[in-house]
């Protein structure tokens, strides 16, 4: 069943009008909402309705109702989750070349590697920068 619907989405609201005959007869009626935008849909609801002599009754089903925002949440959700995983990673690398760094100086202090001033009274260069002399 189509009905009409007239714009309300300036405030958010949209108005349907359901054909007479759609609630003749007593009994249920189920069937969904599709809210459509070039002809794709971007959100839908289930409902129910519970027709009587007198009245009708409506029923909507929330659980499946998930629209693009929703969506969007969840994606930027696990965007968020992937930056933090790759962030605690980046952490642990850095501390580790903070620690490599530290260990480092820690040799130079301790004159445990030949620095470029000790190696100069030893080594020469020629013009062509090639290296000679003897340790």
């Amino acid at each position: 069943v189509e009905g009409v619907t007239t714009a309300g989405d300036v405030v958010g609201q949209v108005m349907f009008y359901f054909p007479s005959q759609v609630f003749a007869v007593p009994g249920t009626v189920t069937g969904h909402f599709a809210i459509k935008k070039d002809d794709q849909v971007i959100s839908s609801i289930d409902m129910t309705f519970e027709v009587a002599k007198d009245n009708v009754l409506m029923d909507i089903d929330t659980t499946p109702f998930l629209n693009d925002w929703e969506k969007f949440k969840a994606s930027l959700q696990t965007e968020a989750d992937q930056i933090k995983s790759n962030l605690a990673g980046l952490q642990t690398q850095s501390q580790a070349l903070s620690d490599q760094a530290a260990a480092n100086k820690q040799l130079v202090e301790d004159n445990a590697v030949a620095k470029k001033t000790d190696l100069a009274d030893y080594l020469k260069t020629s013009g062509d920068q090639t290296l000679s002399g003897k340790l």
